[in-house]
């Protein structure tokens, strides 16, 4: 993995609110599973609610996914969220990054939702179909020199789910003409409504898709200036970038609401990534079972933060996370931790005469603070350069002539 920290890993997809940081629903994207399942599958058996929604939109003829498609399995989880709880005003936007933001998944979510879902998202050109990558590469070319800040409006468009077999059939009949009549097989394709892709230069050239503009476009390409395209992304607004060599003010520039809307909601399962990382239940533990479970209950204690803010509203405001989950491991703890004390207050004290119990071990090694007399008194641990490391320690052993730390020399002598 080598966009990640962890060299492997186990791949999991999440839903997560924005504001509340609380993830509605993940799922493993069963790349271990010898089953066969298909993911989609697996996540109705979990909740059946789902179940007939689901299918009823997988076999509709206008629905390029397939059962076996792992967007099918993320249909089901974004759309979960609106089947539990339902936006009050029928509206809910998702926020995805360039690895899911896609047309035919925008439009499956949207059908499946019955309109409540829309889809804002970054793009990867080659994940959008073969004809409307043609068409973003070329425009991404063209915007290569454009000033930082100009921008277009590009039409989403719908090819149908078996253009292949359009385009074997196109092939056969063109055999059957001479050279010079033969044509290319260009697919028949409709204008999505309410949908279409922003190219707009920042530092790099980013594509943005939305499929919830407020109208559908009049023309394939409608350039930045124009007042159709500006209507179509909801008006524009201030966006702060350094363009130039700026030292303390930034220059404002006007780009479309989306496009802030972007900024402003992106990255909410990273966010969550990162407080997992910082507050980790884990130690050093490498078993995969045992780090699934930890990062299984750290997931569900930061979601029971995210509850407890919600409700207990301003009381939370000096309640970290930290010690939300050291004050879950106390409840969680007391019977036994009572228990425990109970036990040592029942136990007999020792009542052997303190000249028994000094001296009594005879061995050589006992532990002792270095000599500082011709250095810091600094060796390097004997036990953990065992263990690869290469700690320093202030206290020896007087018989192996070793530097140890004290915890280190118990259990390498004891």
């Amino acid at each position: 993995m080598p966009s990640k920290p962890d060299k492997y890993g186990v791949r999991f997809y999440s839903v997560v609110g924005w504001e509340s940081l609380y993830a509605c629903a993940v799922w493993d994207n069963g790349s271990g599973n010898r089953t066969k399942t298909n993911p989609v599958d697996r996540y109705v058996d979990v909740f059946p609610a789902l179940l007939t929604a689901v299918f009823r939109t997988l076999e509709r003829d206008d629905v390029a996914i397939k059962r076996k498609d792992a967007s099918a399995l993320w249909v089901a989880m974004c759309g979960h969220l609106t089947k539990t709880y339902p936006a009050p005003n029928q509206r809910r936007l998702l926020v995805c990054d360039n690895f899911y933001t896609r047309h035919n998944l925008a439009k499956t979510l949207t059908t499946f939702t019955d309109g409540e879902m829309k889809m804002l998202g970054t793009i990867r050109i080659a994940l959008q179909g073969k004809w409307m990558a043609e068409r973003l590469e070329a425009a991404k070319e063209r915007m290569e020199n454009a000033e930082r800040g100009a921008w277009e409006l590009h039409t989403a468009l719908d090819i149908p789910s078996d253009w292949e077999k359009l385009q074997e059939k196109h092939k056969r009949a063109q055999k059957k003409l001479p050279t010079h009549l033969q044509t290319p097989y260009i697919p028949p394709a409709t204008i999505e409504s309410n949908a279409g892709y922003i190219v707009f230069r920042d530092k790099k050239t980013v594509i943005f898709y939305p499929n919830d503009l407020a109208g559908t476009p009049s023309q394939h390409l409608l350039p930045g200036d124009s007042q159709e395209a500006i209507q179509l992304c909801h008006g524009l607004a201030p966006l702060r970038r350094w363009t130039g060599d700026q030292v303390m003010h930034r220059k404002t520039i006007h780009v479309p609401a989306i496009i802030v809307a972007y900024n402003l909601f992106m990255n909410a399962v990273d966010r969550v990534d990162q407080l997992r990382r910082t507050n980790l239940i884990r130690r050093k533990e490498r078993r995969l079972s045992m780090s699934i479970l930890t990062w299984a209950l750290d997931l569900a204690l930061i979601n029971a933060f995210s509850l407890f803010r919600k409700v207990a509203c301003n009381a939370t405001t000096r309640v970290t996370l930290h010690a939300f989950k050291r004050r879950v491991a106390e409840k969680l703890t007391s019977v036994q931790r009572s228990r425990r004390q109970k036990q040592r207050r029942q136990e007999a004290a020792p009542n052997q005469p303190i000249e028994d119990v000094v001296g009594a071990d005879d061995s050589l090694h006992a532990i002792t603070p270095n000599s500082k007399r011709h250095s810091q008194g600094k060796f390097t641990c004997y036990l953990c350069s065992l263990r690869g490391f290469s700690t320093k320690a202030l206290y020896g052993c007087t018989g192996c002539h070793r530097g140890f730390h004290v915890v280190c020399f118990s259990a390498f002598h004891y």
